[in-house]
């Protein structure tokens, strides 16, 4: 999958708060800074819409990347875990320092009021070596 494309999104429910609905649903755009990746510092942007395309304010939202040990390499297993920032308009963001290239999981995670409304899981192929 092409790391951060911006082009896959995905939808959730949650309990919502308009009157005349009983779920609504919340789209998570995630793009980076550059993309795809690299190693080093990069800008994660989160943008959240709901089913009717406004925008999620009031969210907590954060991104986790992990990549598998690899013994034979001797490396462990590695996790960049980075709580995003509201920037407004629905965008959330921050740096984050991905500390080598390869292939990591990525997983999106919104929470409002404590509770899980939306995650987006992904693999992206950060530039750079070990």
């Amino acid at each position: 999958m092409q790391a951060a494309s911006g082009a896959s999104m995905v939808l959730a429910s949650y309990p919502g708060a308009d009157e005349g609905a009983s779920h609504q649903q919340v789209r998570i755009e995630f793009t980076t800074n550059p993309n795809p990746p690299q190693k080093g510092t990069n800008t994660l942007r989160v943008k959240l819409t709901d089913g009717k395309g406004a925008m999620v304010s009031g969210a907590d939202v954060a991104v986790a990347f992990y990549m598998a040990a690899m013994p034979e390499m001797g490396m462990a297993a590695m996790n960049v875990n980075t709580k995003l920032i509201e920037k407004g308009g629905g965008v959330y963001g921050n740096t984050s320092e991905l500390p080598c290239g390869g292939t990591w999981q990525v997983t999106v995670t919104v929470k409002q009021h404590g509770q899980l409304v939306a995650t987006k899981k992904l693999s992206v192929n950060a530039k750079g070596g070990m």
